[in-house]
């Protein structure tokens, strides 16, 4: 009997060792527990001045590192995907190994997941790099609540002898040359996760992974009656949300060619602005749907070019901004909704062909910028809505 009450105590203290062992969970915004193979943003928890992390390029040529996002380029940072080392493990803990995968594609290399590079020479810093072998990362809570968190590094070492010690370090944020790198060696920054809804988090993630395959179908973009928009079919672009303009409209920046996509400005006379046509990428597709991707052109004449597709310009250096002109390489944009049935927002997302030169497609959503009492729209600032209404 004696025997028996020693073993069950024994069980019992290996069983109080296990559950000590385990490590609280990490939590994203919202609360829930991290999990394998979810999508979430690496967000910054206590600073506004970047966004969330993402592919950065160094020295303009590849591998791609891993980075924060502009705070003014108006774009969400890539999703990131965990997986444990344990494949049983499908809740990330605060001592769980993971890789750290990027859920997009690089113009670079398949490869989007974490690894931690040699000693910077000059910085004396180890960034984190994509391309190569992936390394193991642990997740660490910075305050009793949870929701901030920290990653720690620890490079794998293969061979024993000429690896040494691991050096572990902690992840934290450094800029050079107005790029902000994550690095390891550093003062440490902490960050949150944001768990991505679906495969997407809205149209800019859309545009993101245009380079990657969408879904076959989506909910058909609606016009003003409720009526699917359509390949071939005149619309005229309205504001959904607001009357200080009307329509889209062709509009002049410095009283010359070439002309400018805008909004009608209020006052006498007719503010619907100009009909646009769109046309799906994909010659077979007729009905214009969230995951259409296609071009747009005014039904009407411009005394600059006859051709009046919407093409997006170079960044504006006082601006920051691209202006979306007329006569420019036709762009192709796709069209995300806020609530059924509309207002729906503009989308675009550059091709790349030329890695080096290109890198990470600049991606953003079309929004209203006011000059000189012209409202033109443009790429990478806040997002404005607009309705379809059939000609």
């Amino acid at each position: 009997m004696l025997r028996l009450i020693g073993s069950l105590s024994f069980l019992w203290l290996l069983m109080a060792i296990s559950t000590m062992a385990q490590s609280p969970p990490v939590l994203d915004a919202g609360g829930e527990p991290l999990r394998s193979g979810v999508e979430y943003l690496a967000d910054p928890a206590v600073a506004d001045v970047a966004g969330s992390l993402t592919l950065v390029a160094r020295n303009g040529s590849c591998p791609f590192y891993v980075g924060q996002e502009s705070a003014r380029s108006g774009r969400p940072g890539i999703p990131v995907i965990f997986t444990p080392r344990n494949p049983q493990e499908t809740i990330i803990t605060e001592s769980t190994e993971v890789t750290v995968t990027f859920s997009g594609v690089s113009t670079c290399v398949r490869n989007t997941a974490w690894t931690i590079g040699g000693e910077d020479p000059q910085t004396r810093r180890r960034f984190v790099v994509t391309g190569a072998e992936p390394s193991y990362f642990q997740i660490n809570s910075r305050n009793q609540l949870g929701g901030s968190y920290t990653f720690q590094g620890c490079p794998q070492c293969v061979d024993e002898p000429d690896c040494g010690r691991a050096t572990c370090g902690t992840a934290g944020i450094l800029i050079q040359n107005g790029t902000r790198f994550l690095v390891l060696d550093g003062p440490e920054f902490t960050f949150m996760f944001a768990a991505m809804l679906g495969l997407i988090r809205g149209l800019s993630f859309i545009c993101l992974l245009m380079a990657v395959s969408c879904l076959a179908q989506g909910p058909p973009v609606l016009d003003t009656d409720g009526n699917p928009v359509t390949r071939g079919v005149e619309y005229y672009v309205d504001p959904a949300a607001t009357d200080v303009a009307g329509g889209l409209t062709l509009v002049t920046r410095n009283g010359s060619c070439p002309s400018y996509v805008g909004q009608v400005p209020i006052g006498p006379g007719n503010v619907q602005g100009l009909p646009v046509i769109f046309s799906p990428r994909n010659s077979g597709e007729t009905v214009i749907t969230e995951n259409t991707q296609f071009t747009v052109a005014f039904s009407a004449a411009s005394i600059c070019v006859s051709d009046t597709t919407w093409g997006v310009g170079e960044e504006d250096p006082e601006t920051t901004r691209r202006l979306i002109v007329i006569g420019d390489e036709p762009a192709i944009f796709s069209i995300s909704r806020n609530q059924a049935p509309g207002p729906y927002t503009f989308g675009y997302c550059p091709e790349c062909n030329t890695p080096p030169p290109c890198g990470r497609p600049r991606c953003g959503i079309a929004g209203i910028l006011e000059q000189n009492g012209t409202r033109f729209l443009t790429i990478d600032g806040p997002a404005f809505p607009f309705s379809f209404r059939r000609a």
